[in-house]
């Protein structure tokens, strides 16, 4: 970004000296900058491998994610990691930004906004030894069952089998342990993190009934109009799809549990709600980026013609003019400019302005402080 310094000159009888001076420096408001936002997301604690603690650093899959899309996309990001309920409420308010590993419905996306799914887990009902096991999802009317509160088994339990007494615990390792120990029958929970506890915990009586509850598609979710944030979560999440990075992130944590129960359906599920709307979402960036290609082609060439004729105009001015780039080195003199400081252009470029346009005082003849560093950092015009 340049800036035009006029110099006007007023001869005295006595001497042709330059006795006074008004500089003027148009500074842009764009010098002044904007700090990069600081977007905060939260993840939920205790959902291993999603998300968890361990020796008080943030892990899992979802942290790995989100680091990769804020890295790809070059924003700077804040990860909190707390209960389920409480990032939610945090989330719903305002506080946060965003949830890294939420499962979308309709319901919810009422309230949020979401983004395609990182990933597609399914539910399975997790019985005791010795409790007569479930052969399909209808055994579970009449039952009494636990889920995690507010999770979206709870949504799905309510609506679909409302004459099912539902059990709450606050995390899946702690439905598991009480399943383990005889408080509940049967838990319905995500299978990845519930397989994790079982063997992390030694869980020797829980046992997985041989049927899957629907598919559900665990996403990035924003605040309800939060399209700034959406937009760059999911041009993030799309790039390192294509690129192979969130594969490499998913082997990573959860090829090791992700085990048997995956039909041909889940898998036609998992295809169509994963890489279908990234698909779509990859074809309308690369029309964005054509329009903007031709958009910018544009105003370069606008540019550059105004540019030329910024540069006769300089050229072809009565007074003095020097411009400098935003530290204050000179970047050009006109002809006038060159015949009051007696430095030609070539020479100059790229000095302190204070070298080539030298202000001293008419009277005593001592130097006068530059005042377009003053320029600078207030953005207005001086006079001297």
């Amino acid at each position: 970004m340049q800036k035009a310094i006029m110099v006007k000159s007023f001869k005295s009888r006595s001497r042709p000296l330059l006795k006074a001076l008004l500089i003027s420096i148009l500074v842009s408001n764009t010098l002044l900058g904007n700090n990069k936002k600081k977007w905060i997301v939260a993840t939920e604690a205790d959902y291993p491998p999603f998300s968890y603690t361990e020796n008080g650093n943030i892990r899992g899959y979802n942290q790995a994610i989100v680091h990769e899309i804020a890295e790809t996309m070059q924003f700077e990001l804040e990860v909190q990691i707390g209960p389920w309920n409480e990032i939610r409420s945090k989330l719903e308010a305002g506080k946060i930004d965003a949830i890294v590993g939420m499962y979308y419905s309709p319901e919810r996306d009422k309230l949020v906004d979401f983004s395609p799914p990182i990933f597609v887990i399914n539910h399975a009902v997790f019985s005791r030894a010795g409790v007569p096991p479930l052969k399909e999802e209808s055994d579970l009317k009449g039952k009494k069952v636990c889920v995690m509160e507010g999770d979206i088994m709870h949504d799905y339990m309510r609506k679909h089998y409302p004459d099912t007494k539902l059990l709450f615990c606050d995390t899946i390792k702690e439905g598991l342990e009480k399943l383990e120990n005889g408080e509940f029958d049967y838990v319905v929970m995500a299978r990845i993190p519930s397989h994790y506890w079982v063997s992390k915990l030694n869980l020797h009586k829980v046992q997985e009934s041989p049927f899957l509850i629907r598919p559900s598609r665990y996403c990035l979710a924003v605040q309800e109009g939060n399209t700034d944030f959406l937009s760059l979560l999911e041009e993030g999440l799309t790039t390192i799809e294509f690129n192979g990075k969130m594969m490499v992130i998913r082997n990573q944590w959860l090829s090791p549990l992700e085990t048997h129960i995956f039909d041909l359906k889940t898998v036609f599920h998992w295809a169509l709600l994963t890489i279908g709307p990234l698909v779509l979402l990859l074809g309308m960036i690369l029309i964005w980026s054509i329009l903007l290609r031709k958009r910018v082609a544009q105003k370069t060439s606008e540019l550059e013609e105004s540019r030329e004729h910024y540069k006769i105009t300089l050229q072809s001015i009565g007074d003095a003019v020097i411009t400098t780039d935003s530290n204050g080195r000179v970047t050009g003199l006109n002809p006038v400019a060159e015949a009051l400081t007696q430095w030609e252009t070539e020479e100059a470029l790229g000095h302190p302005l204070g070298e080539v346009f030298n202000i001293v005082n008419a009277l005593t003849g001592k130097g006068v402080e530059n005042p377009v560093e003053k320029v600078l950092s207030t953005g207005y015009i001086v006079g001297i």
